[in-house]
């Protein structure tokens, strides 16, 4: 009877742990993103015009009531356009927001440092963002 006891319990008790994970709340989830295998090079009029691109985007995508701000950059060269789109949920305060989006971006710097198309979405406890950036008008 000691060996058919010991048994179950070794099979109880996984499945007991394992959904007992379930129950941690997740402050930082829901994140994806996608990286194209096309890039540019660092240094170039392009990498310039995103960078800028960016920061614009960042600054001033809370200013509208829909929470989202489209744009594009040819500052160092037209031929060389990053079009971009920074959007936040409407619930999302201005500053929870720009703070959701400069980590977003930071973080795609990382993942995608050249790719010509790359996109982030981000969710945390305190705003929900997404950021798309291509050399292609969004």
């Amino acid at each position: 009877m000691g060996y058919y006891y010991n048994m179950n319990l070794l099979i109880i008790l996984p499945i007991i742990l394992t959904s007992s994970l379930l129950l941690i709340p997740i402050a930082y989830s829901l994140d994806f993103s996608s990286c194209s295998k096309t890039t540019y090079q660092a240094g170039s009029n392009y990498s310039k015009n995103l960078k800028q691109l960016i920061k614009d985007l960042c600054d001033k995508a809370p200013i509208n009531n829909n929470r989202s701000q489209t744009g594009s950059c040819a500052k160092f060269s037209n031929r060389e356009t990053a079009y971009g789109r920074a959007l936040c949920s409407s619930g999302d305060t201005e500053q929870n927001c720009r703070t959701c989006l400069t980590g977003a971006t930071s973080e795609l710097v990382k993942i995608c440092p050249t790719g010509l198309q790359a996109i982030i979405g981000r969710k945390d406890s305190n705003a929900n963002c997404q950021f798309k950036y291509s050399d292609k008008a969004i």
